[in-house]
């Protein structure tokens, strides 16, 4: 076990308590450095006090991203994620992802965050990788499972969506850069 690294910005990690990075795992996907870990934390405290244990990645991203989540499990996040952050909005999403997940972003990249999390991207997450959830921050993805990955299976499972966003991701937030600096630099005014 390992006391969390103050370097990482996840908003999960600022979740409650008693945090721990357990089982960590480090290497490269493509050429971007990776991790893999199971993260615990506890919310509450006496007999209220819940422990939650999640498998978290993250890969480190080509160019800056606005705060953005995409939350396959609402619920959790909304208290977990998305009362450590300020000034994020819902992005509202059509069709059958509307009920499904939750896009949240900074207030003024809507439009970004839906260059980012196109429908195309939408509907190959809710496909292959229907479990996991994502939040960008800065430079960095991470990617949430709701609970301890297990199998094989399930830890491959999470390499292919991190392979995924390296070779899909990269080339598009590239390509946006300057788009999202000039926004950066217009809500900082």
């Amino acid at each position: 076990s390992y006391a969390l690294p103050k370097q990482y910005a996840a908003a999960l990690f600022k979740a409650g308590h008693s945090q721990l990075l357990r089982n960590m795992l480090s290497g490269e996907v493509g050429a971007s450095p990776a991790f893999v870990a199971n993260f615990q934390y506890t919310a509450g405290s006496g007999k209220s006090a819940h422990t939650y244990t999640n498998t978290v990645a993250m890969l480190a991203l080509t160019g800056q991203v606005p705060h953005l989540l995409l939350a396959v499990d609402k619920d959790r996040f909304d208290s977990a994620v998305l009362s450590r952050v300020n000034n994020f909005v819902p992005v509202p999403l059509e069709g059958m992802f509307e009920t499904r997940v939750g896009l949240y972003v900074e207030a003024g990249f809507e439009l970004e965050a839906l260059q980012i999390i196109d429908v195309t991207m939408l509907e190959k997450l809710d496909t292959a990788w229907p479990q996991f959830s994502l939040e960008f921050v800065g430079s960095e993805l991470y990617v949430y499972a709701p609970r301890v990955l297990t199998t094989r299976d399930e830890v491959e499972q999470l390499l292919s969506l991190l392979q995924y966003a390296s070779q899909e991701l990269s080339p598009r937030l590239r390509r946006m850069q300057g788009s999202i600096k000039a926004m950066q630099e217009a809500s900082v005014k």
